[in-house]
């Protein structure tokens, strides 16, 4: 599907930089698919980026600054055709959450289509479950960025609100803080869903109530009669949420059965999709209620097969910070997926213990890629300083000090001054002067108009250096971005570095800063634990058109696959700068600022309105 490649005549004529286009480079979408009189045809385009871009149109019917208006009745058919896939489904659900588009949301609820109806419903849910998501994240006032002293801050009514940075890389003042969610619900229509025949209508609107802590339907959720374990899992969330304890009976009974349900296969984890295991739906409750007496069945959950159940008991585990995991912990950390070993080394970070010290050792030496990074912060944790980068000088330092004990003062202390993006460790190559640990990554770059002159030339010089450097057999790809999105390698990484050599020499430059459309293509490779984010500007005909969209967005995909992004700016304006600051900081990676001249002429100016 990846592989088909397009090319039109406005292709061609937005191809400033390069006369025609690398044979290798797959085109994901072009300008040709996302004109205004084809926003109907893209949503139904067999590439995903192209039916991805198409409804985020589609959802907003009264109109964008570059599309003409689509009535509801045409919005409605056209998403009825394209939910029918499960990710297509939650797709459309945040794309109508970002809309806020209320005569379409309420055409959606009283559509006799049930499809439609249960869209409604997730779209209640997804607006939740971003604001839940948004709460686990710890905030704090470290300043990630290289070139960039006083991190400006997001101005209010754009999003959330930036804390500015204290100067010294890699520091960081004590204490942070976790961003409290707060959501308001229509009640009748949530009590419609509720109470509906629709099952799937009645799950999400289960799922909205938890996330939003809404108290005002507790009756009528006790009140019940759920068959699914599904449902019946997210009445033991909502209970949690809500009330902030759980019935043991209840529970238990519950745990019995969905601890040996196996779940449908996902191909992909890396979704906004909000069918949600039974049994992750359950250690989330627990998690909720950190009711420590239950850590046995988080301990039973970390070696269910689904790797969501597995985050979610790694995640609850390093919440509870119970003694009673140290040994599970100790023993799972040698073969854990990438994904879970990063919530057991936040369990380390937050519950240290010298008895760690060998397992985490241990796993170091296996590795060659990004988890290098998480494991050197819970092994520096442990240690009150970062006394060594790679396995051998960890081991000689225990060796050195077997006699060692934690202490808590320091280990406090570290923990306060850095994050986990600023550990040392060999690097595998370098993009600009921010360091590639990781050995499974992707180049997110910027190729649009704006960039043309000074700037792609900088790129094609660094981007070209970074490849052609690459250490351990390093798998990597490129994807770029202006109006069109195109992909180096439309199905996997490639440890081929011709292939990346010879890509910079055939970027496409053209009209737009399709930024998410880019970013999500990236994340949607299998094997990416990383990627590098680089742009000169704010996202402009895209399918999400602002930076906050852009962080909810990779927040929701991410939460099962903790993909670190790193991004890198060319002189955009503070709030763009401050929301890729923050894109990066919150989500294990480290920001870098570069002056390169101007951007070219023309690009990203408003038309002057007709009178």
């Amino acid at each position: 599907m990846l592989s088909k490649f397009f090319l039109s005549g406005s292709l061609l004529l937005t191809a400033l930089h390069s006369p025609s286009l690398d044979a290798a480079a797959k085109m994901l979408s072009s300008t040709n698919e996302t004109t205004k009189s084809d926003v109907v045809s893209a949503a139904k385009n067999k590439s995903d980026a192209s039916s991805f871009w198409g409804v985020s149109y589609l959802v907003d019917t009264i109109g964008a600054k570059d599309q003409d208006p689509v009535s509801t009745a045409v919005a409605l058919k056209g998403l009825s055709s394209y939910i029918k896939s499960t990710d297509n489904f939650y797709n459309a659900a945040f794309l109508l959450h970002l809309k806020e588009n209320s005569d379409l949301n309420s055409a959606l609820a009283t559509s006799k289509d049930p499809n439609l109806q249960a869209l409604a419903a997730a779209t209640m849910a997804m607006k939740g479950a971003i604001a839940y998501q948004e709460s686990l994240i710890e905030r704090n006032n470290l300043n990630i960025s290289e070139n960039v002293e006083d991190v400006p801050e997001i101005k209010k009514g754009k999003g959330k609100k930036g804390k500015k940075g204290k100067g010294k890389k890699g520091k960081k003042g004590a204490g942070s803080e976790t961003q409290k969610s707060s959501v308001s619900l229509d009640r009748d229509l949530l009590e419609t869903f509720l109470q509906s025949k629709n099952k799937k209508a009645q799950y999400l609107a289960i799922l909205a109530a938890a996330y939003a802590k809404d108290s005002s339907v507790s009756s009528t959720v006790d009140d019940l009669v759920l068959k699914s374990l599904e449902s019946q899992s997210a009445r033991i969330f909502y209970k949690a949420r809500v009330a902030g304890s759980l019935n043991p009976k209840e529970l238990m009974t519950l745990v019995q059965v969905a601890i040996k349900k196996r779940p449908p296969a996902v191909s992909n984890v890396v979704s906004f999709s909000l069918d949600i295991p039974a049994m992750a739906l359950i250690v989330q409750a627990i998690a909720e209620v950190a009711d420590e007496s239950s850590v046995n069945i988080l301990h039973s959950a970390l070696n269910v097969p689904d790797l969501r159940v597995q985050v979610e008991a790694a995640r609850a585990i390093a919440k509870l910070k119970s003694p009673k995991s140290l040994a599970v912990v100790n023993k799972k950390i040698p073969s854990a997926a990438w994904p879970v070993l990063i919530e057991l080394c936040d369990y380390a970070a937050k519950a240290p213990s010298e008895k760690l010290l060998p397992a985490l050792i241990q796993r170091l030496a296996k590795e060659k890629g990004r988890m290098r990074i998480n494991l050197n912060y819970a092994l520096s944790i442990i240690a009150g300083d970062q006394h060594a980068s790679t396995a051998k000088e960890w081991l000689a330092w225990y060796k050195s000090n077997k006699s060692f004990k934690v202490d808590s003062s320091a280990s406090a202390a570290f923990r306060d001054m850095y994050m986990v993006q600023v550990m040392n460790a060999g690097p595998n190559g370098y993009f600009y002067s921010l360091a590639i640990y990781s050995d499974s990554f992707c180049y997110v770059v910027d190729t649009s108009a704006s960039m043309k002159g000074p700037r792609i030339a900088s790129l094609d010089e660094n981007m070209a250096m970074s490849v052609e450097q690459l250490l351990n057999k390093s798998k990597y790809n490129i994807v770029d971005f202006g109006g069109d999105v195109e992909v180096m390698e439309a199905k996997a990484l490639t440890a081929d570095l011709r292939k990346g050599t010879a890509r910079v020499k055939s970027w496409n430059m053209s009209l737009g800063t399709r930024s998410f459309c880019a970013i999500r293509q990236s994340l949607l490779f299998p094997d990416v634990d990383s990627i590098y984010f680089l742009s000169d500007g704010a996202p402009a005909r895209d399918s999400v058109k602002n930076w906050q969209g852009i962080t909810e967005g990779v927040m929701m995909l991410t939460r099962y696959k903790q993909i670190a992004v790193h991004c890198i700016d060319f002189d955009p304006k503070a709030g763009n700068q401050a929301y890729m600051i923050n894109l990066a900081k919150y989500n294990e990676g480290r920001h870098e600022s570069i002056e390169v001249g101007p951007a070219a002429p023309g690009e990203g100016k408003k038309k002057k309105k007709k009178k």
